[in-house]
């Protein structure tokens, strides 16, 4: 089991990947690997994806969590539509861009000047 069946398991209905992404081949082994529904290019942190996600399987999102590893996307995105969010650590960073990387390494940086982290 993993981390997201386990989150399904004690009650929450809608637990989806929602990715920037645009390679849906990869996006899809992913979803399928961990047994989730899957939204690429979700162009996060614009609101448009998720009220369309929302609308169509009826998530109040005033009641929804979302958990992410970027704080200028998926938290962004949270808070504009009234959700609770959850800011984790990247999982693997060894694999990543080199934007991918400034982007960490800029939101580290934020966190650290703004919240004291």
């Amino acid at each position: 089991m993993n981390l997201f069946n386990s989150i399904q398991s004690i009650g929450f209905e809608h637990v989806m990947l929602v990715s920037n992404n645009s390679n849906v081949d990869r996006i899809q082994r992913v979803a399928t690997q961990l047994k989730l529904p899957a939204v690429t290019f979700a162009c996060k942190p614009f609101v448009f994806t998720m009220r369309r996600l929302g609308h169509d399987h009826g998530i109040q999102f005033n009641q929804s969590v979302f958990i992410g590893d970027q704080l200028l996307t998926d938290v962004l995105l949270a808070n504009s539509l009234g959700m609770r969010s959850i800011f984790v650590d990247p999982i693997d960073q060894s694999t990543i861009s080199f934007v991918k990387q400034f982007q960490y390494k800029f939101q580290s940086w934020l966190m650290a000047s703004f919240f004291n982290v």
